[in-house]
């Protein structure tokens, strides 16, 4: 059996993203502004600016980047935990119990489903969703952002950064060239998305 090709799954996923960034900015409003996050964003225009004028090195201008972006991913926690939870109960929890459909899924009328048939569990939308959604890079990075230091911290998420742009292109490219339309999540998690019938 074939899988729904780019297109429209595209567009389900479109839907589900716009739904998701709603959602999240519905959830932020009701956090506390943090000052904090101001004072960070000024000194990261600040150590731009310098590093641009070459009034510091190239040593010292990573330094205090890593610092301040660690600091910020800390006073951004919350809506990093947010983020996590929409998209374990979106598009994990969601499909697992509405047989492989999220809102946007259903308007376009498609689901995931198990090539084997078999009902879809829940470790099978976890790896979907630890590539295609970034969940994985959103978790790593919630568990080191306590323990490493600032700079370990930087290239670590960075190189998590690069590697889940990376997964989700070859993602992009596999559905596109495959003969069975099935991109890199589909293919680890022995899913497909289909038409409904």
């Amino acid at each position: 059996m074939k899988a729904e090709g780019l297109k429209n799954r595209a567009l389900a996923y479109l839907i589900d993203m716009l739904l998701f960034i709603i959602v999240i900015l519905i959830c932020t409003t009701f956090l506390k502004s943090n000052q904090n996050v101001a004072v960070l964003n000024l000194e990261l225009d600040t150590i731009n600016e310098l590093a641009l004028n070459h009034e510091i090195s190239i040593n010292t201008y990573l330094n205090r980047y890593a610092d301040i972006m660690h600091n910020l991913d800390q006073e951004k926690v919350m809506i990093n935990l947010i983020n996590c939870i929409f998209i374990m109960g979106y598009f994990v929890m969601l499909p697992y119990f509405f047989e492989g459909r999220t809102l946007g899924k259903k308007i376009l009328g498609l689901k995931v489903k198990r090539r084997d048939g078999e009902l879809l569990m829940l470790s099978d939308l976890i790896i979907r969703n630890l590539i295609i959604n970034g969940l994985g890079f959103m978790l790593i990075s919630l568990c080191i952002l306590y323990i490493a230091p600032s700079m370990i911290y930087f290239i670590i998420a960075t190189l998590l950064g690069i590697l889940q742009i990376l997964l989700v292109i070859v993602s992009v490219f596999m559905v596109i060239y495959r003969k069975d339309n099935r991109g890199l999540h589909d293919v680890l998690s022995e899913t497909m998305v289909v038409r409904e019938k």
